[in-house]
């Protein structure tokens, strides 16, 4: 996930300019109806479908207390990558939820005090397509000299392409506070923490989609989690073959809640005794379907071996009890210390005592 502060300096259009009015950015956006959607053209953090004239009136009217040469207005842009825009199947809706967390994570990234993304007057359209640019030909044939260039600009380029763009105004939503990214001078304000925006963007698409990588992040904490319960069955007297099969059982359901929420109930019946002799099914439909469907799938004490608890016992090390016995031990001598009267008290019970002998009692 690439995210771009772009610098009106050094973004190589006009377009960037943001002294004056949003409207040649609002103009460039939305200019090429191929890229986009035109039905759903702006949206922000309440609204969705918010027309390009509404939009460039709120950002241009939220300059209150701005000079001529202030920064009216910041452009941002987010670039996921092919891989993740797969994992999240090219869904329009989840990346425009991850643009508003992106938003959030920019008033965050602002070192003032009760900044949040309510304060923040902005507006983002997803694009669906790119092209090549005049510049992409030239590197292309500069680093390919002599040969046929496989595209021209203008061209769309493959795959997937959906991005956003956002404008985000340089003033607060009551316009009593300069949000700057940049200085005058176009470099990073030291107000803002550009490296930390971009980080806290990188965590929060892992956070939401669980993806680092190329690596489902959920699925391989559930995997480590599963192991540990599968290690548990075998203990218990379940067959090596028996537990590869609810493994294969977990991967098939992508080791979601209900077959999580079903292995520790495996599990737990386990630990009364009890074998589950068809985990597969147990783990598909969960503990109540599986009971009304199968009266006898859970077998009483199916387990062809002394009580779980007595083999704990006798597996523990000699060392370790007579370690667990010290610790209890220690404990009772502490508290025998804390309820102990402190020797202030004592010497005054030992008056107390000397004056009542001297009145004779």
């Amino acid at each position: 996930m690439i995210t771009k502060l772009d610098n009106p300096k050094t973004a190589g259009s006009k377009v960037y300019s943001n002294k004056g009015s949003a409207g040649q950015l609002k103009n460039y956006l939305i200019s090429n109806p191929d890229k986009l959607d035109k039905d759903d053209l702006f949206f922000d953090k309440d609204r969705e479908n918010i027309s390009g004239d509404e939009m460039l009136s709120r950002i241009d009217n939220n300059v209150k207390g701005l000079s001529r040469d202030n920064h009216k207005f910041f452009s941002i842009s987010v670039n996921p990558s092919h891989q993740e825009l797969i994992w999240i199947d090219n869904d329009k809706d989840k990346l425009k939820t991850y643009i508003r967390e992106t938003m959030s994570n920019y008033a965050k990234s602002f070192k003032k005090d009760g900044i949040s993304d309510k304060d923040l007057v902005w507006g983002a359209i997803l694009h669906e397509k790119r092209y090549y640019s005049k510049k992409e030909e030239y590197v292309w044939k500069k680093k390919n000299e002599g040969q046929q260039i496989p595209f021209k600009e203008g061209d769309a380029k493959p795959g997937n392409q959906m991005h956003a763009h956002i404008i985000v105004s340089a003033r607060n939503k009551g316009m009593t506070k300069t949000l700057n990214a940049l200085t005058s001078k176009n470099t990073v304000s030291r107000n803002f923490g550009l490296k930390e925006f971009f980080r806290k963007n990188q965590d929060s698409f892992q956070n939401m989609f669980y993806y680092k990588n190329g690596v489902n992040l959920y699925v391989e904490s559930q995997r480590k989690l599963v192991s540990e319960k599968c290690d548990h069955l075998e203990r218990l007297g379940y067959g090596r073959a028996e537990v590869e099969k609810i493994n294969r059982v977990g991967e098939r359901m992508n080791f979601d809640f209900r077959y999580t929420a079903s292995l520790n109930r495996v599990v737990q019946q386990g630990y009364k005794g009890n074998r589950v002799l068809d985990t597969e099914k147990f783990l598909e439909i969960g503990e109540r379907k599986y009971n009304n469907e199968f009266p006898g799938g859970i077998q009483k004490d199916g387990f062809d071996r002394e009580p779980v608890f007595e083999q704990v016992i006798r597996r523990e090390p000699k060392e370790e009890w007579n370690a667990f016995f010290a610790v209890i031990q220690e404990i009772g001598i502490t508290a025998a210390k804390m309820n102990k009267p402190s020797k202030k008290v004592e010497e005054k019970e030992e008056e107390k005592h000397r004056r009542k002998r001297g009145m004779g009692f």
